[in-house]
């Protein structure tokens, strides 16, 4: 995700991803501790379990699908050398 969603996000922007919002798959700390990968190569990699992102409007029509878990929010970036990804929080593991 870090490598990817700057890709769609104006300059200005960032998002905060909180990776409590989401049940990381089993397989991903086994891979971790077993291969000893770095938390940033795990993300950058794996992604986590995600397997798609969309940013939409908080009150969009695609908040309303069941499927869909809000995962984290835009904002502004304080200046230029600020990441675009910022991931906060902790891994809520199967």
């Amino acid at each position: 995700m870090p490598g990817n969603i700057p890709r769609i996000l104006p300059p200005h922007c960032k998002v905060i991803i909180n990776q409590s919002r989401w049940l990381r798959p089993r397989i991903f700390p086994l891979i971790q501790e077993r291969g000893a990968v770095a938390d940033v190569e795990m993300n950058r990699v794996f992604n986590q379990g995600i397997m798609m992102v969309s940013i939409v409007h908080p009150s969009g029509e695609l908040m309303n699908n069941p499927d869909a878990i809000p995962i984290g929010e835009v904002a502004r970036r304080k200046t230029a050398d600020e990441p675009q990804v910022e991931l906060i929080g902790s891994y809520l593991d199967i």
